[in-house]
């Protein structure tokens, strides 16, 4: 038991400096915990009405700085998916923003995809994390699925680069 804890304090240390870690250890701890899933399920709201649920997959690199090949694509809209290659840092950080944007428990709304076999066990976190659930038709801003935040999409549809995170 204190190998794995001194495995994820390795994994926070290691990030942290990349990831505004310090002042948020345990988002950061979350962001890696999530870092080991295949992906995520979210949804991006619409003005004024509506979402598009989309799911972000990754293969995270090995260091901060190393690439992590990322897809997102939105399960309503087969044709549509976009791939690109981000350092594992950043991915980190926008994993950290859609966890702390959560309205409700992480457990209620971040939907990881299922992992045969996570390099650490996932942390003891309360209620179970539903797995491979679509968003719920008709969820409102305030109980449906995250959204990833504006840098995420400000990004990845106009080229806006993110902003830098001090260590």
């Amino acid at each position: 038991m204190e190998t794995v804890l001194k495995d994820r304090d390795a994994m926070v240390a290691l990030y942290a400096p990349y990831c505004e870690g310090l002042e948020q250890p345990e988002l950061l701890q979350l962001a890696l915990e999530t870092l080991l899933t295949p992906g995520i399920h979210g949804s991006r709201r619409l003005k004024p009405d509506g979402n598009h649920p989309f799911e972000l997959t990754w293969q995270p690199g090995d260091s901060p700085q190393e690439p992590s090949q990322c897809q997102l694509s939105f399960p309503q809209i087969q044709d549509v998916s976009y791939s690109f290659s981000v350092p594992t840092a950043q991915l980190v950080v926008w994993l950290m923003d859609f966890l702390q944007t959560e309205t409700a428990p992480p457990s209620a709304s971040l939907q990881p995809f299922q992992l045969p076999a996570p390099p650490l066990p996932p942390l003891s976190l309360g209620s179970p994390v539903p797995q491979n659930e679509p968003p719920e038709k008709g969820a409102t801003e305030a109980d449906g699925p995250s959204d990833l935040p504006e840098s995420f999409w400000g990004w990845l549809l106009v080229g806006q680069l993110p902003t830098k995170r001090s260590a």
